[in-house]
């Protein structure tokens, strides 16, 4: 056996590993076994994790931290959870730990290596290791097997490295009625439109980039999960649903019902009018919907029809609210004040469902300088309209506005 000293304290590590490749750190309440980051740096000195053998994201603890907040805030207890594409295994650790109330936790991959780390992270935390159960299968696979015998997990957690597309139906097959699902995206060139075919391809869905194109990878990747989710009579409720530095992050409630699935597709689900030239939008409901105009009413340019795409709320403003107050909560979060941060916007934006505006792209239509994005909005909310600041992009401005007021202001605040 080889050994790593670390803090002081020895920590027994299998002769198949290389000492040197591995160093332990903690994150949240977990002590766990990672690459040694020196080991894996490009030539300009950032960690290149898709290097390592055994894949861990240190810019990623966010989305971790976000499902312990998630899971916390849920007002029914989390008895089973699964975790399909678990690398070290840190994301299940943690929930053990760190969610109240929790019976067991199954953590899966099927790469050799990730398994046998997963394996060492918990006999690293010993006061969760009889509630955490390793596999090792492909993350499809591990959810048939769940659903073959009969343990339907209350959270599925469904982060691989670039699309959940892939692993999306047979989580939303094994998941409990009334049981969450949290994916993760990192594939966000086609969710928000840089590349339309790929989009095509691996979502269905014919999107362009836009001006609120961050907007648009929470609405494509919500739009594959819902018409996914009605193959099999069920039906996704989002809870939260965010877009932070390199990746789309969305938990969904899943529920069954051939009546509750045909709503969605005639309520939730549609497409956005779009002009290239202008930045003219206009949502159509229903995703059977051909009601469409040709040519852009502002410019008279075409008219792109992008979807079908999730139309509907992007988050639960109740649950935002109780999640603010979790994450307020938890003082060993690294990234707590990121995350209150988003989630804070999410509150006051949640109650507008319409794509925001981009106001420099208003502004570069009407060929005038940039105005005050506060004055814009003081001139929306004049008008009887609803109007706040978005997260996504610091000129974006939610409002349930026309595109002719959101003009219209644009022209009178440049002109103050």
């Amino acid at each position: 056996m080889n050994t790593i000293l670390k803090n002081a304290e020895w920590i027994e590590i299998s002769g198949s590993f290389m000492v040197s490749e591995y160093v332990v750190k903690k994150e949240g309440l977990a002590r766990i076994l990672v690459p040694n980051p020196d080991k894996y740096r490009r030539s300009d000195g950032v960690y290149e994790p898709a290097w390592a053998p055994v894949f861990y994201n240190p810019a990623m603890v966010s989305n971790r931290d976000s499902t312990i907040v998630v899971l916390k805030a849920l007002n029914v207890k989390i008895g089973f959870a699964a975790d399909s594409l678990a690398g070290t295994g840190v994301r299940g650790i943690r929930i053990a730990l760190e969610v109240g109330g929790v019976e067991q936790v199954l953590i899966n991959d099927i790469d050799a290596t990730a398994f046998n780390i997963m394996k060492k992270n918990v006999e690293l935390n010993p006061t969760v290791k009889h509630k955490v159960k390793v596999f090792r299968m492909d993350a499809n696979e591990f959810h048939g097997f769940l659903r073959r015998i009969g343990l339907k997990p209350d959270y599925i957690d469904v982060d691989p490295y670039g699309s959940p597309a892939p692993f999306t139906f047979t989580a939303l097959y094994a998941v409990r009625k009334g049981g969450i699902i949290g994916f993760t995206a990192t594939d966000l060139a086609p969710l928000g439109g840089k590349y339309p075919w790929k989009s095509m391809r691996r979502y269905q869905s014919h999107v362009i980039k836009t001006d609120f194109y961050k907007e648009m990878m929470l609405r494509n990747l919500l739009g594959f999960i819902a018409r996914t989710a009605t193959v099999i009579d069920k039906v996704v409720e989002p809870l939260l649903s965010y877009v932070h530095r390199h990746y789309a992050r969305v938990y969904v409630r899943v529920y069954e019902g051939a009546s509750r699935a045909n709503d969605v597709l005639k309520r939730c689900l549609g497409y956005i009018e779009y002009c290239v030239k202008c930045g003219y939008r206009r949502v159509v409901q229903g995703v059977n919907s051909r009601n469409f105009n040709r040519s852009c009413p502002i410019c008279l340019s075409k008219i792109e029809v992008l979807g079908p795409i999730w139309i509907g709320g992007l988050s639960d403003r109740e649950f935002v609210s109780e999640a603010i107050d979790v994450a307020r909560r938890i003082p060993w979060l690294e990234s707590r004040r990121d995350l209150v941060g988003i989630l804070e916007s999410l509150r006051t934006e949640v109650c507008i469902d319409n794509p925001y505006f981009r106001i420099s792209k208003v502004a570069s239509y009407l060929k005038v300088n940039m105005p005050s994005v506060r004055k814009v909005i003081q001139c929306l909310r004049e008008k009887g309209y609803q109007a706040v600041r978005s997260y996504m992009d610091v000129d974006s401005v939610r409002t349930n506005a026309s595109y002719n007021d959101v003009i219209e202001c644009v022209k009178s605040t440049f002109r103050q």
